[in-house]
């Protein structure tokens, strides 16, 4: 069963500004960002409560360390209005040595950018046909393997 975990404001603000660094350009052309924004707060509404208020403390450090970082001008990373600062700023993180640091960064990331992969103006416009290729790939094994599959089943049957 899900929570009723919902994004605060602040929260949902730094993840579109996250998901304007870790996603291709593409993501404002295409008009996904929200959508983008609701499948990974699926996503994170679907982690076990531990796992989600760490990355909920995690996604608050990040986005108040921001205030800190040169060139912020004491701004939070949700209201980053540089994006060539706010990559930089992500870098640091992706590249810490503190490993509570880089693993929310490639956590936060995976999420971002899985939620965006899966987004069905995303597959189209990179010419994915997840169905297609299943299908195809399906027929090919049955057609190749069809006899050692009806030998197994008639040994397990029996």
């Amino acid at each position: 069963m899900l929570s009723d975990f919902r994004f605060r404001s602040g929260q949902r603000k730094a993840l579109a500004t996250l998901a304007r660094v870790v996603c291709p350009p593409e993501l404002a052309t295409l008009g996904v960002l929200e959508d983008v924004l609701e499948e990974t707060e699926l996503m994170v509404r679907a982690l076990p409560a531990y796992l989600r208020t760490g990355l909920i403390a995690g996604l608050t450090a990040f986005d108040q360390g921001f205030r800190l970082y040169p060139g912020a001008h004491g701004k939070r990373f949700a209201d980053a209005s540089d994006l060539a600062v706010a990559e930089h700023y992500y870098e640091s993180w992706h590249h810490s040595a503190l490993a509570v640091q880089f693993q929310f960064a490639k956590a936060i990331k995976g999420l971002v950018c899985f939620s965006y992969y899966e987004h069905p103006r995303v597959l189209a416009a990179l010419d994915v046909h997840g169905d297609q290729w299943i299908a195809k790939v399906a027929k090919d094994r049955l057609a190749k393997y069809a006899e050692d599959v009806r030998r197994a089943d008639a040994e397990v049957t029996q």
